[in-house]
């Protein structure tokens, strides 16, 4: 088996593993529930039981409310861009790490709509790292991205720029 860290591990720091799918927002009480019940144990990973479990359960329920505002919001890449921008403030406070890259594209591709050449390549070049790491250097979606960075602004988008 291989374990690739997608961050920097600190000497002598306790490593999670996530048993519960991380495109569900879930709260603490009901991820613990479905690890009890699942896995039959109960976890005690400092999200689920530290001393900041309000404040996770909240942040999750705006990690549900933004992706709901990115579906709202259509085709405009500046309503997208903003709620993706949120969203991975969330995701970082949070520690969420699997749900970043898509969102990292997401707002590569709302950036480049919106004309912002720099800023596009910036997200898309952390989309790139991360994916990388996950599907390998090979993958489509890597070849894809780097041809984004490499000419963003003949890049098909499929964002208005509203």
């Amino acid at each position: 088996m291989e374990v690739i860290a997608l961050r920097d591990i600190q000497s002598g720091e306790e490593i999670f593993n996530s048993y519960l799918d991380s495109s569900i927002e879930l709260s603490s009480r009901d991820r613990r529930d479905k690890i009890r019940g699942e896995w039959n144990f109960s976890c005690s990973c400092p999200i689920c039981a530290g001393e900041g479990v309000a404040a996770s359960d909240e942040r999750r329920r705006q990690i549900t409310k933004k992706k709901r505002h990115i579906e709202e919001a259509g085709g405009s890449a500046g309503a997208i861009l903003g709620h993706v921008k949120a969203l991975l403030k969330l995701y970082e406070e949070e520690g969420m790490i699997m749900p970043r890259p898509q969102n990292y594209w997401l707002a590569a591709v709302a950036s480049n709509a919106l004309g912002r050449e720099e800023e596009a390549v910036r997200y898309a070049r952390l989309a790139r790292e991360y994916l990388t790491i996950m599907f390998g250097g090979d993958a489509e979606m890597i070849r894809d991205i780097v041809e984004f960075e490499q000419d963003p602004a003949n890049h098909p988008s499929r964002l208005g720029a509203g």
